[in-house]
């Protein structure tokens, strides 16, 4: 079953499908249990954390490897990785 792109990324892969096909869009990818990273990085992704309390990491992508990584048993779902505003900080 492939994941679904939430609105917001699938918004930056359209983007990118149209105006710039390299770019490196931010990512968090949730991997199904068992799952390793080393199978996202062979798809493309470029990892930059893995995360340890839950099974899932962050990287870039470019909008093809992120529609490829999509339809992959191993990945739960996709989210794009945008910064987060709280009312006093940046975080």
């Amino acid at each position: 079953m492939a994941a679904t792109l939430p609105a917001d990324l699938l918004q930056q892969v359209r983007d990118a499908e149209r105006d710039d096909p390299q770019r490196a869009i931010p990512v968090i990818v949730n991997l199904a249990p068992g799952a390793s990273p080393t199978t996202l990085s062979q798809q493309g992704l470029q990892v930059t954390h893995e995360f340890e309390a839950i099974s899932a990491v962050s990287g870039t992508a470019t909008a093809a490897q992120v529609r490829r990584l999509a339809t992959l048993a191993q990945v739960l779902s996709i989210d794009y990785d945008s910064t987060a505003h709280t009312l006093d900080h940046t975080i």
